[in-house]
């Protein structure tokens, strides 16, 4: 991607954001017993893309930008619950953790929900482009070095990444998690062989000159340790009495002549 960022526009756009957060804190002190309402979606074909948008774009220390994602005019925070899936372990890197969580063909609608909210992604900052670049970006240069939230590997399956933590403090919050009891577990409940259901918070767009990165988040974690297939659970009950029902004996007549 050959355009570069307008830096009078960031200049301006961190101050802005900067206010926004010091006028919400004085909200919050003025109203203190106010509840703070919050939606979690599940991926349905009704989702409404159209309230999806992105907010004005603040530097980093390592010198990317960052634009928070937004649902609706209320600028509420996107959250997401997944579909139970598996999961490849929790991965330390540097001072960052992350699951791969795993889908599968069995999970369409996630999988198409990702795919359509990678788009809307690309359309926003597509539209924002006069006022986030100092050169013209063509829709497909976007597109051409977007990083997928979700990709697809061999076998039928689709893996995504969302991390446990993002280091901006010194002890960074871990999710918590529960096993499928609702009880409260550590961390080091989640195995490579678990199957999960997860909360997502789809956070932000991270970008610089070269690509244009969605930060996913993991809010909370539920571990189905119950979760056995059906028939490696025993069904058999020997000791349940067989239901009689009666039956007219004209119609066997019909049938056994039907089958003669």
């Amino acid at each position: 991607m050959s355009s570069r960022l307008n830096s009078s526009f960031f200049k301006y756009s961190t101050t802005d954001a900067n206010m926004k957060k010091s006028e919400y804190k004085k909200k919050l002190k003025e109203n203190p017993g106010e509840k703070i309402h919050m939606t979690i979606f599940h991926a349905t074909p009704d989702f409404d893309f159209s309230k999806v948008h992105l907010a004005s774009p603040s530097a980093t220390s390592t010198g990317a930008y960052f634009t928070k994602i937004n649902h609706t005019m209320a600028d509420n925070a996107l959250y997401m619950y997944t579909p139970k899936g598996g999961n490849k372990g929790v991965v330390t890197s540097g001072n960052k953790k992350y699951v791969d969580l795993v889908f599968t063909n069995a999970n369409t609608n996630f999988v198409e929900w990702v795919h359509e909210f990678e788009t809307t992604l690309q359309d926003r900052i597509y539209e924002k482009r006069q006022a986030w670049f100092t050169e013209e970006l063509e829709r497909d240069d976007i597109e051409s070095v977007f990083v997928p939230i979700i990709k697809a590997v061999k076998g039928g399956q689709y893996i995504l990444r969302a991390y446990l933590q993002q280091c901006k403090t010194r002890f960074p919050t871990l999710p918590p998690v529960f096993d499928d009891s609702e009880t409260p577990r550590t961390l080091d409940h989640v195995q490579p062989s678990s199957d999960l259901i997860t909360i997502l918070d789809f956070q932000g767009v991270r970008f610089t000159s070269k690509s244009f990165a969605v930060v996913v988040v993991i809010k909370q974690i539920m571990v189905m340790d119950n979760a056995v297939p059906t028939f490696h659970q025993c069904l058999i009950k020997p000791n349940v009495r067989t239901k009689i029902v009666e039956v007219n004996t004209e119609d066997l007549i019909v049938d056994d002549a039907k089958n003669e």
